[in-house]
């Protein structure tokens, strides 16, 4: 179906193979209608010049195993939207040498924010989601990606484009990196990066999270955030893993890269309800030196801040090391505290010494870590029996 400057509906549709559907110059086209599960297979999407394509009650699975070295969804231009929402299951396993491409560009929409499962290829080709100039990809409901075939999933966020995941574990194969000022990853859930999985993100862009955020990898370049904006937000607590090496206080201007360090760290939101994120030390990420727990430096953002805490919420550091260069200078969190003190205001919230108690949730989100015991750390980390905390967040 190629129209240009046209009008189409299709449906109701139960199965098809080999169709292609190619949008132009503001065409629309409804696509879907079969009230049970439909089965599309070997299919190509594409809108362009405020185009759109409303396909959101085709529900079912797209398979994609015929199609190699092929752009499998496509959405360019300010105002095309490619709405693809109704599908639950995106296989992309066709073995053989060749990549496949999702892409959006230029203040386009591509939603796929009904996906749940997405079937990674075979041996080792990528299927890579792009988004840049200001686009969009909606994956919010995405918690399976299953790479147990060799494949990998790339996810390339540029040019102030922004991407949209549920919370996840992502395993070995799975690639997420963020360039150009303005570039956003938003996770709803938490994020664990799982050994063989990368995360970088350049300058100007950020990530923000409304779980908590862990990872096990050991080498620096695999999890870089030395110059991105790591925000968390939503109701409750957070924890975030520290990885850094404890070199003490910096001699140096910022920023202090490959140490698992993070530009800016954000917790709360002004005008929003009090958070609190608790620093963590459950994985050892290859820095732990002679029996003390990981650190964590913030190197500042471009307004030479490392840490911004909003809306009354709290950081909770613990017994856990943290430098942050704030306004020229490096400054160490920890020697804040004087005379006994446990609880100091900082920025428009708090920093507290004090833990809060582990909850279950945590230890079954770093389980897939592969860390040996989560109470081991209590020999590294002396927060890991706090008194009790409030039920109420902090602030």
């Amino acid at each position: 179906f190629n129209l240009d400057g046209a009008s189409a509906t299709l449906g109701p549709l139960q199965k098809a193979n080999q169709l292609h559907v190619s949008l132009q110059n503001a065409s629309t086209m409804t696509l879907g209608g079969y009230v049970g599960a439909a089965d599309v297979s070997n299919s190509t999407f594409s809108v362009a010049g405020g185009s759109r394509l409303n396909a959101s009650t085709l529900r079912g699975t797209l398979s994609e195993r015929g199609l190699v070295n092929t752009t499998l969804l496509s959405a360019a231009g300010s105002g095309s939207v490619l709405d693809l929402s109704g599908l639950r299951t995106f296989d992309v396993g066709q073995g053989g040498g060749y990549d496949d491409f999702i892409t959006a560009t230029t203040r386009s929409r591509i939603d796929l924010s009904g996906v749940t499962t997405l079937v990674a290829p075979t041996s080792t080709r990528s299927v890579i989601f792009t988004a840049n100039s200001g686009a969009s990809i909606n994956l919010a409901s995405l918690q399976t990606i299953n790479t147990a075939s060799g494949g990998k999933v790339s996810f390339n966020v540029d040019s102030g484009a922004s991407l949209l995941l549920h919370g996840i574990h992502a395993g070995p194969g799975v690639n997420i990196g963020l360039s150009g000022a303005g570039s956003r990853l938003t996770v709803a859930g938490s994020l664990a990066l799982l050994a063989g999985s990368t995360l970088a993100a350049g300058t100007g862009t950020r990530i923000d999270i409304s779980g908590s955020f862990s990872f096990a990898q050991t080498v620096e370049s695999q999890m870089n955030l030395d110059l991105a904006t790591l925000g968390f937000n939503g109701s409750g607590g957070h924890w975030l893993e520290v990885g850094g090496r404890r070199n003490g206080l910096p001699v140096a201007a910022a920023p202090v890269p490959g140490n698992f360090g993070i530009g800016q760290l954000v917790v709360g939101q002004a005008n929003a309800a009090a958070t609190w994120v608790q620093l963590v030390d459950a994985v050892n990420n290859g820095n732990r030196v002679g029996g003390t727990g990981e650190a964590l430096y913030l190197n500042s953002d471009a307004d030479g801040n490392g840490l911004a805490i909003l809306g009354g919420s709290t950081l909770v550091i613990g017994g856990l090391d943290v430098y942050t260069y704030q306004t020229g200078q490096w400054v160490h969190l920890n020697d804040l505290f004087k005379n006994g003190a446990t609880r100091i205001a900082y920025d428009q919230g708090f920093v507290s010494l004090t833990a809060v108690p582990e909850p279950l949730t945590v230890p079954m989100l770093l389980a897939g870590l592969g860390f040996v015991a989560w109470r081991r750390r209590q020999a590294v980390n002396p927060v890991a029996a706090p008194p009790p905390a409030p039920a109420a967040a902090p602030g």
